[in-house]
């Protein structure tokens, strides 16, 4: 009984081990199996190469490269393809493959059953030449197709700056370009995105640019400057539309204005309300009217401070509305800035009115300066300087003391000449003063009275109203020439300081 139990022990034995040596001899042969295999799960690439042999493997890889493309994924969602076959592309086996499968333990193909292996991609060789080729025969690298990028930049419009974006274009960077894609064929890459690859040439200022929206913010600012100029007559604008033409964008992003741009407004805005030395037509008592040039009567805007306002006028913002700042002003604004007061002296006719607020109040007869010798009353609107009594005028050969002195044109005015005998006609083109508006001495001071300095003294010619008188005889020029010696004795007892004339 006792061998009999024992045999069948054995027995049991047998038919267990003999499992598991058929398992331990199946290991090993798929052991074996895997030392020239590559184990479960295995891939190059995108290409499952598992189970297979060193030569199968080869053989599918190239196959697959005969069909290999390179698809180009561009800007503007088109596509190009690079074909493996026009690049001569081929396999470049090497070692790679064996040295791989000699890597793999054929014990731990177990393992891979259940994880995966992965085979860094196969090398391959083609045709740089045909490469090169195959890129420049590509539409998107035709010179014709790109579109070079464009920075985002301030632009004015409806009354302020505002950032119009940057354009992308389609402009490749050709170094980048012919990198990546070299790099993705020699990985056998499907597809390239050269949008994320970095291939295109790029704005280098965006709309969020930060110096950009500096730049915004500030000449913007600068647009809110409005001085507008009004003297009743005429009005002139200092705002965005003459800002927006000085201001000057620098690269760090701050804004400033031409000061160039700045003086030419302030000339524009002297030319605009400036009127002295400036030609005015001028209607004379005669009922004809007549051009009067010249003369320092009227406005003369202070460009000095005028310049000074309108730079802190931008810097602080400054809205307002006002008159220009003067050196020099006039009766009135507009075309007949003299006014309704003033003294109308006509060469021609050796006669002159006084008006005051319209009203002709005075007139009379003067002699001018003496034509024949050069020394005419020049023509033009100028202001009286001063009115002063008792007062010398010198000249190189002449002291003369008058009793009413009145200039308006340098040394040239208005005064009494008590030492002639007659006035008007034609006296002063042989007889006449050393430029001055001799009167008598009545006349004289009668307007001395009714002028006051700061008004206009206009000095005109109007051919036709000239007044022939008798001229004075040798009798009466001696007469004269007596009452000027005695003038002149008188003057050098007189110690008191007298006017060139």
């Amino acid at each position: 009984m006792s061998s009999t139990k024992e045999g069948t022990k054995r027995g049991g034995y047998i038919v267990l081990l003999v499992p598991v040596a058929l398992l331990v001899v199946a290991y090993g042969i798929t052991s074996l199996y895997f030392k020239w295999h590559f184990y479960p799960n295995t891939t190059i690439g995108e290409m499952d190469v598992s189970y297979m042999s060193e030569k199968a493997t080869e053989e599918t890889l190239t196959e697959e490269i005969k069909t290999y493309e390179l698809t180009l994924q561009e800007r503007g969602e088109h596509q190009e393809v690079i074909s493996g076959e026009d690049i001569t592309l081929r396999p470049d086996f090497g070692t790679a493959l064996q040295d791989a499968l000699r890597g793999q333990s054929g014990f731990l193909w177990v393992k891979y059953l259940f994880s995966k292996q992965e085979i860094g991609k196969q090398a391959v060789s083609y045709d740089s030449a045909k490469l090169e080729a195959s890129l420049n025969a590509l539409s998107c690298g035709q010179k014709e197709n790109q579109k070079k990028p464009k920075n985002a930049y301030l632009t004015y419009t409806q009354k302020q700056y505002v950032i119009v974006p940057e354009e992308p274009g389609s402009s490749l960077d050709w170094n980048t370009f012919t990198e990546k894609v070299t790099k993705a064929v020699d990985n056998m890459d499907e597809s390239i995105n050269l949008e994320k690859e970095n291939c295109y040439l790029n704005p280098t200022v965006t709309a969020d640019d930060e110096s950009l929206q500096k730049s915004l913010e500030e000449a913007n600012g600068y647009l809110k400057t409005a001085v507008t100029y009004d003297d009743g007559v005429t009005r002139l604008a200092f705002d965005e539309n003459a800002i927006k033409d000085m201001l000057l964008f620098r690269k760090d992003g701050s804004v400033t204005y031409s000061k160039r741009a700045l003086e030419a407004f302030v000339k524009k805005l002297d030319r605009t309300y400036s009127t002295m030395w400036s030609s005015r037509s001028f209607m004379t008592s005669y009922g004809k009217p007549v051009t009067v040039s010249g003369g320092d009567y009227g406005w003369k805007v202070d460009t000095v401070k005028e310049l000074k306002a309108l730079k802190k006028a931008m810097r602080n913002h400054v809205v307002e509305t006002r008159e220009p700042y003067f050196t020099k002003k006039a009766a009135s604004h507009g075309e007949k800035d003299y006014g309704d007061t003033y003294v109308e002296i006509n060469l021609t006719a050796q006669h002159l009115f006084v008006y005051v607020k319209g009203k002709r109040v005075f007139e009379t007869d003067f002699v001018s300066g003496n034509v024949s010798n050069g020394n005419g009353t020049r023509l033009g609107m100028n202001s009286l300087k001063y009115k002063e009594r008792n007062a010398v005028l010198r000249g190189d050969d002449y002291e003369t003391p008058v009793g009413y002195w009145m200039p308006f044109d340098g040394n040239i005015g208005m005064h009494d000449a008590t030492w002639r005998g007659k006035f008007g006609g034609v006296i002063y083109k042989t007889s006449g003063s050393h430029g001055c508006v001799n009167l008598p001495l009545s006349s004289a001071a009668r307007i001395f009275d009714l002028v006051s300095p700061g008004e206009p003294i206009v000095v005109y010619q109007l051919p036709g109203t000239e007044t022939v008188k008798e001229e004075p005889t040798d009798k009466d020029k001696d007469k004269d020439k007596d009452k000027d010696e005695e003038k002149e004795k008188d003057n050098k007892k007189d110690d008191k300081n007298g006017k060139h004339h």
